[in-house]
């Protein structure tokens, strides 16, 4: 049995780990060193004190992590016991992890921009068995190594006779043919980071705040004056520069994080790969996707794009909100990007055509006073109460009152759209739609469903009526039907289980 172990180029990032550590040592001596009292006890006319804050201890911390980090890496291997990939790491408190081959369910290689310039890959391995945000297994190799340890951990469970090539040869993997579905171009991608929720929340931000100062300007001025107008100028050009700055901080952001992104599907695994500073790769099997989530914002809308996500465990497992499906460094994205025609091949060699449906149930008993009327009601009183209060301030900020009434006007728009939105289906798979100005539509695996609650509140008792959670596996897995009776409660839960 042999074993390995990880790259000693590994060792390059912890030194610089190290020598960032003795900096802010340094930097935290320095900040103490100058807040002190000059009259303490001749505390900065002592040339030890200084030599010690300045050159001693900061030399101390980088030589002990330094040589801390060497012998934490020696004792990071990993070896095949012909069943498990096992590792092994720690020095004083020593771990063992055994990964069986025929349970991985999904194989990562990430290279961070340190990774591209000293030519590592993190191979980071989950089964799937385990709701956390962290792999169960994490080796860092050289980037060719990582081609040849992928391939191996795919057809190991197949053919138990494989042994684990030795990192320290220098084998090539064969490049094999891909069958690429889907390939995103920079500029896709670009509108990509214009069209997300994000984008337009901040240009709509930007709009309110630059009507508002104009309102509060020409309020305040005595009369219209040149110097006036060219406040108001300025201020305006300054937010159009802000503007663009904003969306080419969104569109480029977007291009780089999600550069060469391109979709395989080959069998009964999908693969998926993107980044420019951070590449990352991924490669899962088809029956490990937990839930897919079909999403189209108001900028999607206009250009006629969506966006399809996975619920898949172990990638990106860190995000709670399934609105933003990102991190720092994983993306759930089957589909950052793309035409309806793409989208509907893709869901038929994912097996889930039904998220193109668009035949919901919908709630029936009191679905107007209780998406409508009452968060209507919850806004309207204070809104009212602060206008009578405030009658001649909103009619000297008479744009700021009319903004006002726009947000309203929009926010009934939004109540409106999202009980039309609302429903859910319940067939081979489960089936959910909701939102207002983005439209998002949920397929879950009956078979992921881990259980299933009717709540009501107090306001929901005395209307007899309910909302149904839903819990399935991934972290924090959880969706909610607002509005529905117990007699539907008792329907959904029959058809699942």
């Amino acid at each position: 049995m042999n074993k390995y172990h990880i790259t000693k180029k590994n060792y390059i990032s912890r030194i610089l780990i190290s020598f960032f550590a003795s900096v802010m040592v340094f930097a935290v001596y320095i900040s103490i060193f100058f807040a002190t009292e000059e009259g303490t006890e001749g505390f900065r006319d002592q040339p030890f004190i200084i030599e010690l804050g300045l050159f001693l201890i900061p030399s101390t911390v980088f030589i002990f992590l330094t040589i801390y980090s060497w012998f934490l890496m020696r004792k990071h291997v990993f070896y095949d016991d012909s069943k498990n990939l096992v590792i092994e790491k720690g020095i004083f408190y020593k771990t063992q992890i055994k990964i069986p081959y025929e349970k991985i369910s999904t194989i990562a290689i990430k290279r961070s921009l340190v990774d591209l310039i000293i030519r590592t890959s993190k191979v980071e391995i989950d089964t799937g068995t385990t709701a956390s945000p962290l792999p169960e297994g994490k080796l860092m190799v050289s980037k060719n190594y990582a081609l040849i340890l992928k391939d191996f951990l795919e057809n190991k469970k197949d053919n138990y006779n494989l042994e684990l090539p030795n990192p320290n040869l220098n084998s090539v993997i064969e490049e094999k043919e891909e069958n690429i579905v889907y390939q995103a171009k920079p500029s896709t991608l670009f509108k990509l980071g214009i069209l997300k929720q994000g984008f337009l929340g901040t240009a709509v931000t930007l709009l309110l705040i630059q009507v508002a100062f104009m309102n509060i300007m020409y309020y305040f001025g005595d009369e219209v004056t040149e110097e006036l107008s060219s406040i108001i100028l300025g201020s305006t050009l300054f937010s159009l520069m802000m503007l663009v700055l904003v969306a080419l901080i969104f569109g480029l952001g977007n291009m780089f994080m999600y550069y060469g992104y391109k979709l395989i599907i080959k069998d009964d695994t999908i693969e998926y790969q993107y980044g420019f500073f951070s590449k990352t790769n991924f490669k899962v099997k088809m029956d490990k996707i937990n839930a897919l989530y079909l999403k189209q914002s108001i900028g999607y809308k206009l250009f006629g794009y969506y966006s399809l996500d996975a619920s898949i465990i172990g990638i990106a497992d860190g995000v709670q909100n399934s609105n933003n499906n990102q991190n720092e460094t994983e993306s759930r994205y089957i589909l950052p990007i793309a035409k309806k025609e793409v989208v509907t091949e893709v869901l038929k060699l994912l097996n889930a055509e039904e998220l193109i449906n668009d035949e919901y149930i919908k709630p029936t008993r009191f679905r107007l006073f209780n998406f409508i009327y009452l968060p209507l009601i919850l806004i309207t009183i204070p809104l009212i109460t602060l206008l009578i209060i405030f009658f001649n301030e909103a009619l000297k900020f008479y744009i700021v009152t009319i903004t006002t009434l726009v947000a309203y006007v929009l926010l009934i728009i939004a109540l409106k759209l999202r009980l039309k939105n609302h429903g859910y289906n319940v067939g081979s798979n489960i089936l959910l739609r909701k939102g207002s100005f983005t439209v998002s539509k949920v397929l879950i695996r009956k078979q992921r469903i881990q259980n299933i609650t009717y709540l009501q509140g107090p306001i929901s008792l005395m209307l007899n009526i309910g909302n149904i959670e839903l819990r399935y596996k991934r972290l924090f897995g959880r969706v909610v039907l607002k509005g529905y009776t117990n007699n539907d409660f008792l329907k959904v839960k029959n058809d699942i289980f």
